[in-house]
């Protein structure tokens, strides 16, 4: 284990590789390089910034890539604090993609915010939505927002109080939800219960996912979206 001034020569070393004025030690620990997203949102005051891996970075900016053609409203996403978020890419004024040369170190959250929802609207406070329970009725919310929101202008959850909640998707900017409530199910485990049906992707989401490829239990989602609603 590294201690005193031998540590404190590595931050350095990694300090000034990072930096740009030397490569050759940035190249040495790339291996142990974690990535962050950093993005300027329209009406914050503050950056939002999520650790992610690699291939989400790599993700965004096939998204973002002028080539992209059709291009999806939000952008859905795992982080590596066990959050899972949705951001509207309208409302997206810039996007940072940031790195450090050390491993990523998990913070614990207070007891309930780990187990909390949060859900931002244009011109609103972040609204907080308490723990929600139906994971099956947020992971459809989501797969709305990302592959065709105008499927359902008003996709809907039920909320932390079991009642229903009908949202424009055009006013939300971001959703941020613990990853073990949209997880998806484990095709080895017999008593899992089947999701609810995701839309396939277009084609500008399946360049390079991060996120499994979530199977669909209808083969006509939209149908499925009537026959549920």
């Amino acid at each position: 284990m590294l201690q005193g001034p031998l540590l404190a020569k590595l931050k350095m070393i990694l300090t000034v590789g990072k930096s740009g004025r030397s490569n050759f030690f940035v190249r040495s620990f790339e291996m142990a390089k974690h990535h962050y997203l950093q993005f300027i949102v329209r009406g914050e005051d503050k950056e939002l910034t999520f650790p992610v891996d690699e291939k989400t970075c790599t993700r965004l900016q096939d998204i973002l890539d002028p080539n992209t053609s059709p291009r999806p409203q939000f952008f859905w996403f795992d982080t590596l604090s066990e959050r899972s978020v949705v951001i509207n890419l309208d409302d997206v004024q810039g996007v940072r993609y940031l790195w450090e040369a050390w491993p990523y170190v998990q913070e614990e959250l207070p007891e309930g915010e780990a187990e909390a929802s949060v859900l931002k609207l244009r011109g609103k406070e972040p609204l907080p939505l308490g723990v929600l329970e139906d994971g099956n009725e947020m992971q459809l919310f989501c797969s709305i927002l990302e592959t065709d929101p105008k499927v359902q202008p008003f996709p809907s959850f039920v909320d932390a109080d079991g009642e229903l909640f009908q949202v424009r998707a055009s006013e939300v900017v971001w959703l941020d939800v613990p990853s073990s409530l949209v997880a998806d199910v484990d095709d080895d485990d017999p008593e899992s219960e089947v999701v609810s049906p995701t839309p396939k992707p277009s084609a500008a989401t399946t360049k390079a996912p991060s996120r499994p490829v979530r199977k669909l239990v209808a083969t006509d989602p939209r149908k499925w979206l009537k026959d549920n609603s």
